[in-house]
């Protein structure tokens, strides 16, 4: 009877831990399955955001050039301030002018443009270099009701230098440009706006 009961006991406890294990491998498989759910909606989620916010963001720069109008741009000469022979290198020309300038740049203003940079740009020939340009003014715009400016004798910024003495009696080309900075889209650069204008024979 004791070797009987014991096998019994046995059996039961064989039993026991065949169903913990089968119940236990049930639940893992059911917690994997709700896992894998919730990975595969997540996915699908992030990629329909994605695809989303792709469209948004085309639609948001091919609109914004619809929008786009002409500014009004006016800039000219005002006077010659500084006009020297460098004191570090007598072969050194050094000029400082200062200039009008009326920009209205609001109608280029759309709700693609982050920030403009704008600068004034100096361009002359020697018989040593056909192209010479010098930035010699510029600023930073971060807002629409900003993109307007009516100066008068704006001295620049920087010195129009030369190095072999190219500007005495040369006739120079001042432009206003402008970057467009967008949200989304293409970085572009606008020039309108020229004056053309003579140093001296002599400096001052």
């Amino acid at each position: 009877v004791s070797t009987q009961s014991t096998g019994s006991a046995k059996k039961t406890v064989s039993q026991l831990q065949h169903l913990q294990c089968g119940s236990s491998n049930k639940l893992f498989y059911q917690i994997q399955n709700i896992m894998n759910n919730m990975s595969n909606r997540a996915n699908a989620i992030t990629t329909h955001t994605s695809i989303v916010l792709c469209v948004l963001i085309v639609l948001n720069m091919i609109t914004s050039y619809f929008m786009l109008k002409e500014p009004t741009i006016n800039i000219s000469l005002n006077n010659i301030e500084i006009f020297r022979k460098s004191q570090r290198a007598r072969t050194n020309e050094q000029a400082l002018i200062s200039f009008d300038l009326n920009a209205d740049l609001r109608p280029a203003w759309t709700w693609n443009v982050k920030q403009m940079f704008l600068f004034v740009t100096v361009h002359y020939s020697t018989e040593n270099n056909q192209i010479n340009q010098r930035v010699i003014w510029d600023k930073i715009v971060t807002s629409k009701t900003n993109a307007f400016y009516d100066l008068k004798g704006v001295t620049s910024e920087y010195l129009i230098e030369d190095h072999v003495g190219g500007l005495r009696g040369n006739s120079i080309n001042m432009t206003f440009s402008w970057n467009s900075m967008p949200v989304s889209g293409i970085l572009w650069t606008t020039t309108q706006g020229h004056h053309t204008f003579s140093f001296p024979l002599e400096y001052k």
